[in-house]
C-alpha cells in the first residue's frame, strides 16, 4: 500500500511541478504520501511488543491523518470545483484541534490510559491493538472525518448536477466509501464496540 501510495505522490509531484497551475496533482500527491505514512505507522503498531510503543506510535499516527484531511479537502475543491467551504474548514479545524490536543496528550488523544496489548489473529497473523480507557476527546477527531465526509458528498453532488458524472462518482463517490469505512473501523474499535485494529490506510 505504501509502495503504490508514494508512486502516486511521485507522479502527481512531478505534474504539479511541471505546471504549477495544476494545484490538484499536488494536493493529491500530499494525500498519497500522507496514506504511505498511515500504512507504516500501521505496521509498527501492529508489530508493538508494549503498551508504551503503541502509544508512541498512535501519537504520530495523527500527523498523516491531518495532512490527510487538509489534502482531501484542497484536492475534492480544486478537482471537482465544488463543496461549501464552511464544510471543509470546519473538517480542517476540527481534525486541527484534535491534533493540538493529542501534542498535549499522554498516551494520545485516543486514551486516557493505555493499560495493555490485545492480540486479533488477523489472516493468520497476530496483530497487536491497544487496550485502555477511551478519552472522550477522541469524539472531536472522528467529528472532523464526519465533517469531511458531508464536505465530498457535497460536492459529488454538486459536480453530479453540473454533468460531471463520471468524475462526481470516481472521485466524490470512492472517498465517501472509503473515509466512512475507516471512520466505521475507528469508531467501532476505539469505543470498544468491536475487537479489530484499525487499518485505515487500506
Amino acid at each position: 500500500i505504501a509502495a503504490a501510495c508514494l508512486t502516486l505522490a511521485a507522479i502527481h509531484v512531478h505534474v504539479w511541478l511541471r505546471e504549477r497551475s495544476q494545484a490538484a496533482n499536488g494536493a493529491f500527491a500530499l494525500l498519497a504520501a500522507s496514506v504511505a505514512a498511515l500504512a507504516f505507522i500501521e505496521l509498527q503498531m501492529v508489530r508493538a511488543s508494549d503498551p508504551a510503543t503503541f502509544g508512541r506510535w498512535l501519537w504520530w499516527y495523527h500527523l498523516p491523518i491531518w495532512t490527510g484531511l487538509v489534502a482531501s479537502v484542497f484536492f475534492v475543491r480544486l478537482h471537482l470545483g465544488a463543496g461549501r467551504a464552511w464544510l471543509g474548514w470546519t473538517a480542517i479545524g476540527l481534525r486541527t484541534l484534535a491534533l493540538v490536543i493529542n501534542f498535549f496528550s499522554s498516551p494520545n488523544i485516543n486514551y486516557r490510559e493505555l493499560t495493555g496489548l490485545e492480540h486479533v489473529p488477523v489472516l493468520g497473523e497476530s496483530l497487536a491493538w491497544g487496550e485502555g480507557t477511551t478519552n472522550p476527546l477522541l469524539a472531536i477527531a472522528q467529528l472532523a472525518l464526519v465533517a469531511l465526509v458531508a464536505f465530498v458528498a457535497d460536492a459529488a453532488v454538486t459536480a453530479w448536477r453540473r454533468g460531471q458524472r463520471r468524475r462526481a462518482l470516481a472521485v466524490g463517490g470512492s472517498m465517501v466509501i472509503f473515509v466512512s469505512a475507516a471512520l466505521g473501523s475507528a469508531v467501532l474499535s476505539y469505543w470498544g464496540l468491536a475487537r479489530l485494529p484499525v487499518l485505515a490506510s487500506l
